[in-house]
């Protein structure tokens, strides 16, 4: 749905990897947080989640959300498997989004942006290049085509 108009069109969509959210520096760097981490074991959610939200992309994301017509996609590897946790992260941290979702493979993002997504923005090099299709960018490079989009 665009704008409240209840017809069959969709915005185009930018999907963005959950992981670009994050900083690499965690959340509980003390040493209650560390006493925490060896008590929590080897948890996937909780070295994923124990990160520092990065606003500097959030506030890229929702000016992406109030300055276009797009939707915006955020797809979290199935390996996690955790995305009630992500969405309460992302609505705590006021992130602007129209879904969620999991996805089982990299063969399933590559069949997505070539013939679903206007976007796929990921800041893993290596995660894009295997999916190595031309609208799979960074957050650098989105920021130059929707300024460019704009002229």
């Amino acid at each position: 749905m665009l704008h409240n108009d209840i017809s069959n069109r969709q915005a185009p969509v930018i999907c963005f990897d959950s992981n670009i959210l994050f900083t690499n520096e965690p959340v509980n760097a003390t040493l209650m947080g560390k006493l925490f981490r060896k008590l929590a074991g080897n948890n996937a959610m909780f070295d994923f989640l124990n990160r520092k939200v990065n606003l500097d992309v959030v506030n890229a994301i929702n000016n992406v959300w109030y300055g276009q017509d797009l939707s915006i996609y955020f797809a979290l590897s199935d390996q996690y498997g955790f995305t009630e946790e992500l969405t309460e992260l992302l609505n705590e941290n006021d992130v602007c989004y129209t879904r969620l979702f999991s996805y089982p493979s990299i063969e399933f993002l590559r069949h997505k942006c070539q013939y679903e997504y206007y976007f796929y923005v990921s800041n893993d090099k290596e995660h894009l290049s295997k999916i190595s299709m031309k609208n799979a960018i960074t957050l650098d490079e989105l920021a130059k085509q929707i300024n460019v989009a704009r002229r």
